[in-house]
């Protein structure tokens, strides 16, 4: 269905190049697809390198997407082991004091004994 007027024209034409659902290639001097004026020829154009500019942006944010959250995995995992490595030396310090404590038990016994 044709409308009448040049935006019911460039309607038709889009409908036309959507329906068919892939890219006419025209050589420089080929005219545009019929009903179509030299004009929408250009938008499609624009319209095909704004989408392809527009997958090119979602695939850049995806990797950097995957970049943060490799980055976060590895700082989460970072503070795992950093918060292991305090609990082994929290621990580490308990024992050296239980030790010592024990040292100091013996040490009082012998002046006491001695």
């Amino acid at each position: 269905m044709i409308h009448s007027g040049p935006s019911g024209k460039r309607r038709e034409c889009a409908r036309r190049v959507a329906e068919k659902g892939e890219r006419e290639e025209f050589r420089a001097d080929a005219r545009a697809p019929r009903g179509c004026s030299p004009g929408a020829r250009g938008l499609q154009e624009l319209v095909e390198a704004l989408q392809l500019q527009n997958q090119q942006l979602e695939n850049t944010l995806e990797e950097e997407g995957r970049r943060w959250e490799a980055a976060a995995k590895a700082a989460a995992q970072k503070a795992e082991e950093a918060e292991q490595e305090r609990s082994r030396m929290e621990a580490e310090l308990q024992l050296m004091k239980a030790t010592m404590a024990e040292l100091e038990n013996e040490n009082a016994m012998l002046r006491l004994v001695g």
